[in-house]
């Protein structure tokens, strides 16, 4: 995501949220709403960065503390509730 596009600078991948749900480490461009899980999503701006954390999650996964976290954020940003949530507003 080139987050000098607003669109991509103010978006929420869900995405990250399918990576959370099934462990994986998640590395990402500075998304405005990803900053929001510090220590569970790596931000990377530069190719330099990017290396250093894709070789840092390869070395150390996740351990099963933040896997089940990562799974409850997940569940929590459903699409499920994300469609509750838009139908409650309608």
């Amino acid at each position: 995501y080139d987050v000098r596009i607003a669109l991509n600078a103010y978006c929420f991948p869900m995405k990250s949220m399918e990576y959370f749900f099934v462990g994986k480490p998640v590395i990402s461009t500075a998304i405005l709403e990803l900053q929001n899980y510090p220590g569970l999503i790596t931000i990377a701006s530069s190719p330099s960065q990017w290396s250093r954390a894709l070789r840092h999650a390869v070395k150390h996964p996740n351990s099963d503390s933040i896997k089940r976290l990562q799974r409850r954020i997940a569940l929590e940003n459903s699409w499920e509730k994300k469609f509750t949530k838009i139908s409650e507003y309608l």
